[in-house]
């Protein structure tokens, strides 16, 4: 069998389209919409950058999304 290439930014794409009604189903059981909480005490521009991704996929999908930058780090 040969290779299958995947384009993962259309797959991810796709995912969190699909958890679009999942989403919207746990808001109107639970009164809230289910969250991802970012904790970190890293300031370098990967990390901005990775921040930055799963913020992003957060506002697609309808997820509330918190960030806690601790003291320290670099």
């Amino acid at each position: 069998m040969g290779a299958v290439i995947f384009d993962g930014v259309a797959l991810a794409r796709k995912l969190r389209q699909e958890l679009v009604p999942r989403i919207e189903a746990f808001r109107k059981a639970r009164g809230r919409r289910p969250g991802l909480a970012i904790v970190s005490c890293r300031r370098d521009r990967a990390w901005a950058a990775y921040r930055g991704a799963k913020l992003k996929a957060c506002l697609e999908a309808g997820i509330e999304a918190a960030e806690h930058l601790l003291p320290g780090g670099q």
